[in-house]
């Protein structure tokens, strides 16, 4: 189910990396020729040239040593080689290598084996070498270690039994368990390429371990109980199979197969880059204002991703496992979003400490301005929430004349959502300018299954329940000092 991509150059890329796992893996055959080329002896031979006899010390290219390396070899290893590296380069995608540019470096490498090119190019055209995905320059610069990686697992493959992978979901959780019992496999980017080449119903189109887990801490509310990985974050295997339970639960809430989680809308349900850019130019602009005062803008878990690196929460509730946490510094301040109802509703939990939106360090006495950030817990139904922390706003509060200097972990409390006061240091404590920042895209979704059905909100909607909850009750103080600059 995961084959589809939105691009109408995959199936011709699948084809490439199917035949190669028939006739390369499955078989000792070749990708480029009629020849028998993937043996065990021949992997062996290839891999104690490039591995056992490494060239140091040089600004050679990988290209360029490699020729070196290959100088005395017979034919068939120099061939090996071409198609070895064709593999390597078959996942990126034409945006980031170009179908030419793969294809004049495998003949490249091919032609010292005497002859020219490869008798057959079937899969060297645009087409098969169209790339599936982006990789980033990692995979790119560590091009000699995904090359020796490849080498080595299909190597032990066959040195271990060889033959057929099988097929369906059990033969690829078979064959992902076997790949993950080699040293170090689950670092390198390859392994994914591989596993996705050979089982593409199963795995993402995906080589990066960042964007593996910022999926998974995404969409991690999905998976029921019995889905959950035992391991957080999870790895290799686990990692693969919460992914695809994943999958399978969001093509059930969107009502279609027709999904990829780099295209929209699943994209902007986990990546969260241009929230965080937004969240740092508004602080920076708001940190211009304050230097002029001799102020402070103080950012509530800043230096914390998730909540899971905070403290625990609790799905039946929608707060905090611990509801003390809330009490002894809370890095987030939680809010439900209804989605129970027809329109979209804003509360705070009903947990002690609710209405405890932030602490700070106001130990110095110069803290101008406050950012708390606000996280949603999806009201599914009266015992079922989602954390869904891709979505993200802050609550801007500004103070003038600084706050009164407290302790290095003072709280902001007692929020009244029908005035707008808060409380600092036991007493009431006015502002004078708050706001609402939204981060996300307006258009942005989340999906969650509900007791009447999937119920499908957009980030607009969600802000405007925030926007209708929170009140606020910005007050001038005529004692405010002026800018330092006059």
């Amino acid at each position: 189910m995961a084959r589809w991509t939105g691009d109408d150059g995959i199936d011709e890329v699948l084809s490439a990396g199917s035949a190669w796992r028939t006739q390369c893996l499955e078989s000792d055959g070749s990708i480029l020729s009629n020849r028998v080329l993937w043996t065990a002896a021949n992997l062996d031979a290839l891999y104690r040239l490039f591995v056992d006899n490494p060239i140091e010390g040089t600004d050679a290219t990988f290209f360029e040593k490699l020729r070196a390396q290959l100088a005395d070899a017979p034919a068939e290893l120099i061939q090996l080689a071409a198609e070895v590296l064709w593999f390597v380069i078959l996942f990126p995608h034409a945006d980031g290598m170009q179908p030419e540019t793969k294809r004049q470096r495998v003949i490249e490498i091919w032609s010292w084996s005497g002859e020219a090119a490869p008798p057959d190019q079937t899969f060297l055209s645009d087409e098969a070498l169209h790339g599936a995905g982006g990789v980033g320059t990692y995979y790119q610069t560590k091009m000699p270690s995904q090359f020796a990686f490849l080498l080595d697992v299909v190597l032990k493959w066959k040195q271990r039994s060889g033959g057929d992978l099988g097929s369906g979901e059990e033969a690829a959780w078979r064959f992902t368990d076997w790949l993950d019992s080699l040293p170090d496999a689950d670092k390198w980017p390859l392994r994914h390429a591989l596993l996705y080449f050979c089982f593409p119903d199963y795995f993402e189109r995906n080589v990066s371990g960042t964007h593996r887990l910022e999926m998974f801490h995404a969409f991690r509310g999905k998976l029921a109980r019995d889905e959950q990985p035992k391991d957080d974050p999870p790895a290799g295997l686990a990692l693969d199979q919460a992914l695809l339970a994943i999958r399978r639960h969001l093509a059930e809430l969107l009502g279609t197969d027709m999904i990829d989680f780099y295209r929209a809308p699943l994209r902007m349900m986990w990546q969260t880059g241009q929230r965080d850019e937004r969240r740092k130019a508004a602080a920076a602009a708001l940190e211009g204002i304050l230097d002029n005062y001799n102020l402070e803008l103080n950012q509530t878990g800043s230096k914390k991703r998730r909540l899971s690196d905070t403290r625990p929460v609790d799905t039946n509730t929608g707060f905090w496992s611990n509801p003390n946490d809330a009490t002894n510094k809370p890095l987030r301040w939680i809010l439900h979003v209804d989605l129970t109802a027809q329109d979209v509703v804003a509360t705070l939990p009903d947990g002690h400490g609710a209405s405890r939106i932030a602490f700070i360090n106001s130990g110095k006495g110069i803290s101008g301005a406050v950012f708390v950030k606000i996280v949603p817990a999806m009201k599914l139904n009266d015992n079922r929430y989602e954390f869904f922390e891709t979505w993200e706003w802050v609550l801007m509060l500004c103070f003038l004349p600084a706050l009164e200097a407290g302790s290095a972990a003072q709280l902001l409390e007692n929020y009244d959502p029908e005035t707008g006061s808060i409380g600092y240091k036991g007493r009431p404590q006015s502002y004078i300018a708050a706001g609402l920042i939204a981060l996300n895209d307006p258009d942005a979704i989340y999906v969650g299954e509900t007791a009447a059905g999937p119920r499908q909100i957009s980030y607009a909607d969600a802000t405007a329940a925030l926007r209708n909850f929170l009140k606020v009750s910005p007050t001038i103080d005529l004692a405010a000092q002026e800018p330092a600059n006059g």
